[in-house]
């Protein structure tokens, strides 16, 4: 007949709740992980939209500006952000030859430009740019 130690016939507790606590620990790390990538992830989602509704807006703007430059605001919506911008006059440069702002053959020695201080809102999150209008 066989004899069996009572030390190989099981794991004792304490075994068990140190592999109880590594097993917990090691999905509690991973539920963590996953929980912060997909926070990331719809961070950057949120930032490309809100990108994407800046260039909207300023090609909108643009365009108000051409047909109506009365227009000094607006609001609305796009991609189901809403936005609101205004624009205002800066003043005026001076820009010289060679200058980095517009494209070289645009350009001409001593051209003024107006400046346009433009404020827009998207979601909440403000943006101030620059507008130049050749004179």
């Amino acid at each position: 007949m066989m004899q069996f130690n009572k030390r190989s016939a099981g794991f004792t507790l304490i075994e068990v709740l140190v592999a109880s606590i590594i097993l917990f620990s090691a999905i509690s790390l991973a539920a963590v992980s996953f929980s912060l990538s997909n926070k990331s992830i719809e961070t950057a989602h949120s930032f490309s939209r809100v990108q994407q509704a800046r260039f909207f807006i300023k090609e909108l703007i643009m365009e108000v500006r051409r047909t109506n430059p009365s227009i000094d605001s607006g609001s609305g919506m796009w991609g189901g952000l809403s936005y609101v911008w205004s624009i205002k006059p800066a003043g005026q440069r001076k820009l010289q030859y060679g200058s980095s702002i517009l494209p070289d053959e645009v350009l001409d020695t001593g051209m003024t430009v107006t400046v346009y201080a433009v404020e827009i809102e998207v979601d909440g999150k403000e943006f101030e740019y620059e507008i130049l209008e050749i004179l």
